[in-house]
């Protein structure tokens, strides 16, 4: 994982780091809009009731639109209501259910505000007459917080930060963060963005720190197991058993639904899909699940009544 963290760092930052010293802000959005293209396809597939590529392609489009938006180029209360609407339709015309076409559909704008409302601030910011120094300040920082965090709590981590949501997060690591974000943001006041005195640079550096991890734990916090019925089949043994009428305990009757329900469960883990253990996790999740299902093998009435 650490060679992979410095590979990736070589391979990636001095592009960056180019492209906003000598590009132009139409470059950068460039830039920010495959930032947002990429998650936002990843996002789209997190859906708690299921994706496809419809709703991913929804979703794409919506958060380039609404950053095409925040440039100026669309007005930006129109872009919402299009593509939820759009996504509902469709969903409705593939013959979907009313509950899942809506369960998609705000997932979609979930996505569309959530990515290209957030990402797209980049471009803005590169707009500005300081645009280049903005950009530096949001991108070292971020930078140092997450290398921060990772050291440190690789190294010293010993308390879990919520361990139901996110079991390698640490306390001390999320201290680590914040500590190298204070600390960057600080050195480079004076000499990367010299707009920004020291201490509004450390507190602001901060902020982004803390709703950096607040971000982080709040995706790991999205459902991570899926529920698939693939196939219903008619019980041949069942339909041709003779079982107590509970109407009249003295005579047999046939049951009224003999059907087997087939399930597909998928695990996913919400942790850097590059980390050595993000396998173990997706299968403890998955053991997790299956247990629910051995626990709960016989559903009561009572059960159905109040889910």
């Amino acid at each position: 994982m650490h060679r992979l963290r410095v590979l990736s760092a070589l391979l990636l930052i001095p592009p960056f780091l180019l492209l906003v010293q000598i590009g132009s802000p139409f470059h950068f959005s460039l830039l920010v809009a495959l930032a947002i293209l990429l998650c936002a396809w990843e996002f789209a597939w997190l859906c708690p009731v299921g994706a496809d590529l419809w709703v991913a392609t929804l979703t794409v489009a919506g958060a380039l639109l609404w950053q095409a938006a925040m440039l100026g180029l669309l007005p930006v209360i129109a872009v919402p209501p299009l593509v939820v609407g759009v996504a509902l339709a469709g969903s409705l015309a593939r013959g979907g259910e009313l509950r899942t076409g809506v369960l998609q559909a705000a997932w979609v704008a979930l996505g569309i505000i959530y990515l290209g409302g957030l990402l797209g601030c980049g471009s803005l910011l590169r707009g500005e007459r300081d645009g280049r120094q903005l950009v530096y300040f949001l991108a070292f920082t971020t930078w140092a917080g997450d290398i921060g965090a990772y050291y440190v709590g690789s190294r010293w981590g010993r308390r879990p930060l919520l361990p139901r949501v996110s079991p390698k997060k640490t306390v001390e690591g999320a201290m680590g963060g914040i500590a190298a974000t204070a600390l960057v943001a600080g050195l480079g006041s004076g000499w990367l963005w010299p707009r920004l005195p020291i201490g509004t640079a450390v507190w602001v550096g901060v902020i982004l720190a803390i709703v950096g991890m607040v971000g982080d734990l709040s995706e790991s916090a999205v459902k991570r197991v899926n529920l698939y019925l693939y196939k219903i089949t008619e019980n041949a043994y069942l339909k041709n058993l003779d079982m107590p009428d509970p109407r009249r305990p003295r005579d047999a009757g046939q049951p009224p639904i003999p059907l087997v329900l087939h399930y597909l469960i998928t695990a996913y883990s919400a942790q850097d899909k590059y980390e050595e253990d993000s396998e173990i996790v997706a299968h403890e999740i998955l053991g997790d699940a299956i247990r629910v299902f051995y626990d709960n093998a016989i559903i009561e009435d009572s059960t159905l009544l109040h889910s």
